[in-house]
């Protein structure tokens, strides 16, 4: 939460997990007031702030620049996370069919992958479009979803441990880094081709997550589903009481 305090992240990649957690809130909020697996309500909330990003990029157009402040991607993020969920319901078994809920999430779709991004284009070109790499992310995750599955057990499991990959990786690279800059100029271990030193980050990295995830992440998983379980039995007890 270091972003409330304006204390600078300990990692630069850190900032979206005060991101994650204002959508775990906004969660909260949507199932205490009966929405959580509401679709409507969802996409309603995913298009608002998505008009709130329209309409701030659009102004800063006119100036012939792109907002350079983090808010705007504040509301960017979140809708994004709320397409993704129903982009889920969408093309999972059990969806139910809601004319007004596929115009919405087709509409955002088509806003985020094309016209955001030509739109910036148009303002400021290729160089200043911090619009494209949604873009891009939008198809990759699409394509790969519905297109090119791969689904294998060497992905199945760094799909597993990608969150420990993410907090972790930079961590390792710096660590790297470090210890490079402690040995002689010219030393063996200074003197390699990079390939070699990002091959030992990516396996340097895989360990590492690999050990998070046993170690940290997945008991906590299994604690959370334990309380879960417990909350629900207790509801059921007091229902049927």
């Amino acid at each position: 939460m270091q972003d409330l305090f304006g204390v600078r992240a300990a990692e630069g990649v850190y900032w979206t997990l005060l991101v994650e957690l204002v959508f775990y809130a906004l969660c909260v909020a949507l199932l205490l007031t009966g929405s959580l697996f509401d679709m409507r309500r969802i996409a309603m909330l995913a298009a608002a702030l998505g008009v709130v990003v329209t309409v701030a990029l659009a102004m800063s157009w006119s100036k012939g620049k792109v907002m350079n402040s983090s808010g705007v991607f504040w509301f960017l993020n979140l809708s994004v996370m709320f397409c993704g969920t129903l982009f889920r319901n969408r093309f999972s078994d059990g969806w139910n069919r809601d004319r007004f809920v596929d115009v919405l999430f087709w509409a955002m779709l088509l806003a985020y992958v094309v016209v955001l991004p030509l739109g910036t284009f148009v303002a400021t070109g290729w160089r200043n479009n911090t619009m494209l790499p949604y873009a891009v992310g939008f198809l990759i995750f699409i394509v790969e979803t519905r297109v090119l599955r791969i689904e294998t057990r060497v992905t199945d499991w760094l799909g597993t441990i990608s969150y420990s990959i993410y907090l972790f990786h930079s961590i390792v690279i710096l660590s790297i880094t470090w210890w490079l800059l402690k040995q002689p100029v010219d030393s063996a271990w200074r003197t390699q081709h990079l390939g070699i030193y990002m091959a030992a980050a990516l396996c340097l990295t895989l360990a590492v997550a690999s050990l998070v995830y046993v170690v940290v992440e997945r008991p906590f998983i299994r604690l959370g589903h334990r309380l879960a379980s417990r909350l629900q039995r207790g509801r059921a007890e007091r229902v049927s009481g």
